[in-house]
């Protein structure tokens, strides 16, 4: 056999060689992918029992530990490594998502407020948890008006003023600094026989906050509200800044006795591109019974379309108040809530 045959048969052969290799790292790199994929859905499958059991766990622990007094103390009411591991991480900031603001230090007036104690039941905590309050019952002809009351004193006051005259009661969600700032704006709020919802302090995303200061700002809101009036004023519900809440969130404002409130009818009366005549308009076309409408006390166009959009209800038959109004015989009844009773001389 000749040198040169000899040798381009020995090129054949590694030739043959290195594709044998190829395919034999290729298919060990199939291979692999398919474990990992079958290993990763049994893990999958294995998580939803521990995620079960760790929801049961938190259950129990927040009908376990007590409700601290003061907006002041440090809490918690899980434990510390509970909380951590159900909250999930920050989710990573978007240059066009609207942020919280700079944190600024809690008023020290409000540090040694009292705040009522609380202790709830697991089945107490589980309901509030686990029904958020997204609409009311369609069976009643009533619609609930809910503003955010963020910024904004002229138009508040233009508000109430409007609802005063119309003999309608509605449900305020404050933001702590606001009542703070404007404690007399909270004074004509109760006088009005209105409803008060928590909206936090500084209005920040619950979903990128520290278990500990979510529940700071909800308790420095009730030791604000309470230093406006000068008595505390029991609240149940909760509407997360942005309407930004998760599973995690739930439970944890569910732990100091709050239900998660949303909304189903939004004019967008903030939107600078709209006027009051398409709030009007947008609230004739959707309005329902049992439905919730969201509005702002900073916004000039809710404020002056809201005399309209009161005859637009009682036009339809549908009379307008508060989210207590709206709420189905469940959720009028939670098992073991002390606030499961028209607030503020509601009803």
């Amino acid at each position: 056999m000749s040198a040169r045959r000899t040798e381009k048969m020995q090129d054949s052969f590694r030739a043959d060689k290195g594709r044998s290799g190829v395919r034999f790292w290729f298919q060990a790199l199939v291979v692999a992918m398919l474990l990992a994929l079958l290993v990763g859905i049994g893990r999958t499958q294995a998580d939803a029992p521990r995620d079960d059991l760790r929801r049961e766990l938190l259950y129990s622990s927040a009908a376990q530990h007590p409700v601290r007094l003061t907006a002041s103390d440090d809490g918690p009411f899980f434990s510390l490594e509970d909380l951590r591991a159900y909250v999930p991480p920050p989710a990573k900031p978007k240059a066009w998502e609207i942020r919280p603001p700079v944190w600024v230090e809690y008023p020290k007036a409000l540090d040694d407020i009292p705040i009522v104690p609380r202790g709830y039941s697991e089945e107490t905590i589980r309901y509030l948890a686990e029904h958020e309050i997204r609409q009311g019952d369609r069976s009643m002809p009533y619609v609930a008006l809910t503003f955010d009351c963020e910024l904004g004193t002229s138009s508040t006051r233009h508000i109430l003023e409007t609802l005063q005259a119309e003999g309608v009661r509605a449900t305020f969600f404050v933001q702590g600094r606001y009542a703070y700032r404007n404690p007399e704006i909270m004074r004509q709020i109760e006088a009005g026989g209105h409803e008060f919802g928590n909206h936090s302090f500084f209005h920040p995303q619950f979903t990128s906050i520290s278990p500990i200061t979510a529940t700071q700002e909800l308790t420095y809101t009730e030791a604000a509200i309470t230093w406006a009036l000068g008595h505390p004023m029991p609240m149940r519900y909760i509407r997360f800044p942005y309407g930004r809440r998760n599973n995690a969130t739930r439970l944890h404002a569910a732990s100091l006795g709050y239900q998660s409130a949303s909304w189903d009818i939004d004019p967008r009366g903030w939107d600078p591109e709209k006027g009051p005549e398409d709030v009007v308009e947008y609230i004739r076309r959707t309005a329902h019974p049992g439905g919730i409408v969201i509005m702002h006390c900073m916004s000039w166009d809710d404020a002056h379309a809201l005399s309209d959009v009161i005859q637009v209800l009682r036009e339809r038959g549908l009379e307008p108040g508060t989210l207590w109004d709206v709420l189905t015989e469940a959720d009028r009844d939670v098992p073991g809530y002390p606030l499961s009773a028209a607030p503020n001389g509601g009803g």
